[in-house]
């Protein structure tokens, strides 16, 4: 869903509880400047996107290295969300 930040700022109760279940991007101008969302789904998505990942054969060194570099993926996903 999206909504203007004036719509936001009138109705913020509304859109909080909105954020539960899905994600809010807040626009200025026409350009989506911000995402309101509920931290726990993301982080339920980020445990699924890193389910799999690992090789059964992996060690513990190895497991880290493949977590950070799947981390730094996903928040560079957010940081560049158009």
């Amino acid at each position: 869903m999206s909504v203007t930040a004036i719509g936001l700022k009138n109705n913020f109760g509304k859109y909080l509880l909105l954020s539960a279940t899905e994600d809010i991007f807040i626009t200025k101008n026409g350009k989506v400047m911000a995402k309101l969302t509920n931290p726990c789904q993301d982080r339920v998505q980020t445990a699924k996107s890193l389910f799999g990942i690992l090789p059964k054969d992996a060690n513990l060194e190895e497991s880290k290295k493949i977590i950070s570099i799947a981390w730094l993926r996903h928040c560079f996903q957010m940081i560049l969300l158009p």
